[in-house]
């Protein structure tokens, strides 16, 4: 009987000291998306890439973020503006020497 009491007691301990691991996740997925105001200030400073990096995490973890949405779209529009500033090549380059095929 002493035993099976001392088996139990045992048990009870064991189950009840066991950390909860919920808390923990959520602190650590919560710290690893970047904060909005974070996004807002790569895209003013100009770095494009990592502030869309940052705005899909933040739209991964809440969809219906509407700043996040709109910060997004002033990145798109703004590598749009940069990609129509690239010089066009004028005229048609010759890449191989010019020969017959038969």
């Amino acid at each position: 009987m002493k035993a099976f009491l001392s088996i139990v007691i045992l048990a009870c301990t064991v189950g009840c000291s066991a950390p909860k691991q919920t808390a923990t996740r959520s602190t650590e997925q919560s710290s690893a998306i970047p904060s909005l105001k974070t996004a807002e200030q790569l895209y003013h400073d100009g770095q494009l890439d990592s502030a869309e990096l940052a705005l899909r995490a933040i739209l991964k973890a809440d969809p219906k973020n509407q700043e996040a949405k709109y910060y997004l779209s002033l990145v798109y529009r703004s590598e749009a503006e940069v990609a129509s500033r690239q010089p066009k090549p004028q005229g048609y380059y010759q890449t191989i020497p010019q020969q017959p095929i038969y």
